[in-house]
């Protein structure tokens, strides 16, 4: 039986080492594709992370302006009962 398999090998080492090549290549490949996909999931963390700021800064800018605008509102309100007392005061 060992006859056989040695035989076997010794005919056929040129397809078992183009097989075992390909299983090398095949689990690198794989491995680098693991890789990429843990630093696609870090990247995408990170971006996530990126826009969550950037939302919470237009929020931020959102409240800024309507405040501004109540103000403005409010100012243009003062100066008309200023115009109105000034008004009766004449």
């Amino acid at each position: 039986m060992t006859d056989k398999a040695g035989d076997f090998i010794r005919h056929n080492w040129p397809v078992i080492a183009a097989l075992a090549a390909a299983l090398i290549a095949w689990g690198t490949s794989t491995a680098q594709l693991a890789g990429l996909a843990a630093s696609n999931d870090r990247v995408l963390t990170k971006l996530d992370r990126q826009n969550d700021a950037l939302s919470e800064i237009r929020a931020n800018v959102s409240g800024i302006q309507a405040g501004s605008l109540a103000q403005g509102s409010r100012v243009a309100d003062l100066e008309i009962r200023l115009r109105s007392l000034e008004a009766r005061r004449q």
